[in-house]
């Protein structure tokens, strides 16, 4: 009996054992839309699921349907409305086992721990309870909004961190309808409403229910202030442990100049939708540092992402317009290239106490233009380039990678919206002329159009990898860039060899082209020549290819470019574009529509009413036949294409002109002039009812339209 007793107890304690095992088990499954598969199992980061998806296509939400943890190691894309169902809890996170997955950088889309969805979708709660904690919610476009249903529950943890796209002044919307129920512990919503069952905590701010507004700081006339990404804009930045996360709150409070510490990340991105940022005039000087009273905070590592250093967002340019000093500080170059511009008036100090750091596998670092009227004192660091029209010194200690420009040596910076392209020229010309074309990109064109303009190909333009990367990128500017090989009338497209055109744009052999901002290829020629080169459309990029690009490739080869479409990004891509080419889409693919500039007139016999483009316009005469030819009052025609019609009444001659045609038609007479030239009229023209009458057919043809017909409809419709 003993025996038997001992057994079962040990095989309770067992029994127990497992049940312990078994709550203390969770399912976990990971999401990286940028990095994951559904073809993975989703047990790791790095075979994580790309997206929900379904129970049938292998997507995350197969593997939750019982609940359990969704952790985000990369983005969690939500790109349409999604209904979600499960049956039982699913927390989503950005955290796991000690590792954290969020990056809330760069602020228009954070690179990791982040949930968003497409422009204006929704994400419905239709069973089962969702938690968001541990991460980021980020609203991007247009609003975006979960809506809890009937049954089900959402759970918004105080851990939650809400964002939204920079130049917004909304965040997402939780509608809760009858029935269902939402615990809002945390974040920052612009409205949290319905018939639901609904509980908001304290620390929850609703913009459109005056909950926890934002307040509106006071201006300060402090002039200390501490800044770290991860601190909060409710602190008044007077320590290390009150630091503000945004540089529109430094500036709130030291808008006289001063100094900012910088005690952990200092994060500055574009404003107003614009990938730009300046910081304004001040009456004393502003000085930026990360070394206070004794304390130093710099700190290079990771040297990914240094834990304490000044940065910009990817691309952004940090404009200076007073007078700033950068002092024991760590200038980081992140992804695309950063550039600081001194404005008229300002100044800008480099002490030779800070450190520049770049991304590994980055070739550059920031680039510095001094504007006429500025000034720039570089006394340490690392940079790109160093120019402009202003006033530079550059220490001796100072690493310039591609030079000090200024004056006549090279192209100056921002001097054009042309630049004529070659690779038998130089990138010591200006560029603003077919005769002195530049030969490249990172001292060429990109300094002769750093906001955008024309791209002229006059004859080769070569494209190669970089610093030992097979990759070459095109930063986003203000502006697209136009790729163009007709220019003014004169077209240099030159197919000419087929192995290796005279004129035309290329890619060394397996080249990936990453494209960041806004790039159109109009009347030139695309060629492939060895291994297959990529066109990499990167978030927020648009790749435009016109009805008018030629696609060539080298005899012998059976493919031609391969265009990468990323999430977030957008391509408009002629019908042979997507024809010839291999494309991967996680973006918005669309078909090139070129634009119809013509100009079409409709006449109707008797009809005091015409058309030009559609719209209704009254004549002063309707149109007549007379001996089989229509005849109308030429005005009419005229100003409709562009021309100028004049009357000379001591000769009755009425003459129409435009910019390169002068036609002269004489009433009763069987001939006219066109630009001098006699030629024979099919009818005369005529006075009747004192207007002046005119062959349409003969008008309109010499101004370079077509005249079509309608007989059932006594219509005629002129095109040009």
């Amino acid at each position: 009996m003993k025996k038997l007793l001992c057994a079962l107890l040990a095989l309770t304690m067992l029994f127990g054992m497992a049940l312990a095992a078994n709550a203390a088990f969770e399912n976990v499954v990971f999401i990286s839309y940028n990095q994951g598969k559904n073809a993975n199992d989703g047990f790791s980061d790095t075979t994580a699921k790309q997206t929900l998806g379904t129970t049938e296509d292998g997507g995350a939400i197969s593997e939750l349907q019982n609940g359990g943890i969704l952790v985000i190691s990369g983005k969690f894309f939500i790109g349409a409305s999604y209904v979600w169902n499960s049956n039982g809890k699913v927390t989503i996170k950005g955290t796991c086992d000690g590792v954290d997955y969020r990056k809330y950088e760069p602020a228009t889309n954070p690179g990791g721990g982040v949930m968003k969805l497409g422009s204006g979708a929704s994400l419905t709660i239709a069973s089962g309870e969702v938690v968001l904690d541990d991460m980021i919610l980020f609203q991007e476009n247009n609003q975006n909004s979960i809506i809890v249903k009937d049954g089900a529950t959402l759970t918004v943890t105080e851990n939650i961190t809400c964002m939204t796209k920079t130049g917004n002044n909304y965040y997402f919307k939780i509608k809760v309808e009858e029935g269902g129920t939402a615990n809002i512990n945390g974040g920052i919503f612009s409205a949290v409403e319905g018939d639901g069952n609904i509980t908001i905590g304290n620390g929850v701010t609703v913009i459109d229910s005056g909950i926890g507004e934002v307040p509106e700081f006071p201006v300060s006339d402090a002039t200390l202030c501490y800044v770290d990404y991860a601190g909060n804009d409710n602190n008044d930045g007077s320590s290390d442990t009150k630091g503000v996360k945004t540089w529109d709150r430094v500036m709130n409070i030291v808008p006289n100049g001063g100094t900012v510490v910088v005690s952990g990340k200092s994060y500055t991105g574009g404003a107003n939708n614009v990938n730009e940022y300046t910081i304004p005039k001040t009456t004393n000087p502003l000085t930026i540092t990360s070394v206070y009273e004794g304390k130093d905070y710099k700190n290079p590592d990771p040297d990914t992402n240094p834990a304490c250093a000044y940065k910009l967002g990817s691309g952004t340019v940090l404009n200076i317009a007073g007078d700033v000093t950068f002092d024991n500080i760590i200038l980081f170059q992140e992804n695309r290239q950063n550039k600081i511009v001194v404005k008229s008036g300002a100044s800008l100090t480099i002490t030779d106490t800070v450190v520049c750091m770049t991304k590994p596998g980055n070739e550059h670092y920031y680039n510095i233009v001094v504007e006429a009227g500025g000034k720039a004192t570089i006394n340490g660091g690392t940079f790109s380039s160093i120019g402009g029209a202003g006033e530079i010194t550059v220490a001796e200690g100072v690493t310039v990678l591609e030079g000090v420009t200024g004056g006549t040596d090279g192209p100056e910076d921002g001097v054009s919206n042309i630049c004529f392209l070659n690779y038998s020229g130089s990138d010591k010309n200006d560029g603003l002329t077919p005769d002195t074309p530049v030969r490249g990109y990172t001292n060429g064109v990109l300094k002769v159009l750093p906001s955008g303009g024309t791209v002229v190909l006059t004859g080769k333009s070569y494209i190669s990898g970089t610093s030992n990367v097979n990759a070459y990128t095109i930063p986003a500017l203000s502006g697209p860039l136009t790729f163009t090989s007709v220019y003014n009338g004169v077209d240099y497209k030159n197919p000419d060899p087929d192995t290796n055109p005279a004129c035309a744009f290329k890619l060394g052999s397996g080249t990936i082209l990453n494209i960041e901002g806004d790039i159109i290829f109009d009347d030139l020629i695309l060629f492939q020549e060895n291994l297959q080169n990529t066109l990499h459309v990167c978030y927020g990029a648009t790749l435009i290819i016109t009805d008018k690009t030629v696609f060539m490739t080298k005899p012998g080869n059976e493919y031609h470019y391969k265009i990468v479409i990323d999430e977030g990004a957008t391509a408009i891509l002629s019908e042979e574009a997507q024809k010839v080419c291999t494309i991967e889409n996680n973006g918005d693919l669309l078909t090139y529509v070129a634009e119809d500039n013509s100009t079409v007139v409709k006449l109707t016999i008797g009809d005091t009413v015409g058309y030009v483009n559609g719209a209704a316009k009254t004549l002063d005469a309707a149109p007549i036949i007379r001996e089989s030819r229509t005849m109308l009052p030429v005005r009419f025609v005229a100003e409709a294409f562009g021309a100028e019609v004049k009357w000379d009444g001591a000769t009755s001659t009425a003459s129409v002109i435009t910019a390169d045609t002068t036609i002269e038609i004489t009433i009763g007479a069987t001939t006219a002039k066109v630009n001098g030239q006699t030629v024979t009229l099919d009818a005369p023209a005529f006075i009747e009812n004192s207007r002046t009458y005119l062959p349409v057919r003969f008008v309109a043809e010499n101004l370079g339209a077509t005249v079509a017909w309608d007989g059932a409809t006594s219509t005629a419709t002129l095109t040009k």
